[in-house]
């Protein structure tokens, strides 16, 4: 049996984009054999979740196939998330990117292109992207992706991973969580 240390968000988000609400958890507070309940409950409905991506229809040989295939993604730190622009796994590059991408969304709902995002857009990365682009556009700047202006993003400012290499140090030193 492994040991795994993992980094765990104090802040649970709950339904989709938060919609029930979020809730604050002391992740020191609970006990060791629940910690180990949720890895092993997780990680399996992991693999069987890619396993049984193709369909009902689909054959055993196929679905062990997706499995192995999301199983060698994990062994190479990718992970799939909701939208176009997944996550990084690693801690550091994570709170950088979720820095980045909040600067994104300041920028562009603080921009006179705000307005003409579509209203059914404006909860969703679409209508940043939507308007990052109208603002790009006027420097003739070509369109992007949320991924690209991002990455975009954390390049033109090296002070971004900095602060977020920090941020994750601090964190350590309150203490990680060990499953």
């Amino acid at each position: 049996m492994a040991t795994v240390q993992v980094t765990i968000p104090d802040t649970v988000v709950l339904g989709r984009n938060g919609a029930i609400g979020s809730l604050q958890v002391d992740w020191k507070r609970v006990p060791q054999h629940v910690l180990d309940r949720i890895a092993s409950v997780y990680f399996p409905q992991c693999l069987t979740d890619a396993a049984n991506a193709g369909g009902r229809d689909e054959g055993s040989a196929d679905r062990l196939a997706r499995a192995q295939k999301k199983l060698e993604n994990m062994y190479a730190g990718q992970v799939r998330t909701r939208g176009d622009a997944a996550e990084p796994v690693d801690p550091v590059e994570q709170e950088a990117y979720q820095i980045a991408k909040a600067a994104l969304v300041k920028k562009a709902k603080g921009s006179t292109a705000w307005a003409s995002v579509p209203k059914d857009m404006r909860k969703k990365d679409a209508g940043v992207v939507h308007a990052l682009n109208l603002i790009a556009a006027e420097s003739g700047e070509p369109e992007r992706t949320m991924a690209e202006w991002i990455e975009a993003a954390l390049e033109s400012k090296p002070e971004i991973r900095k602060s977020a290499e920090r941020i994750v140090r601090e964190r350590a030193k309150s203490g990680g969580i060990t499953l």
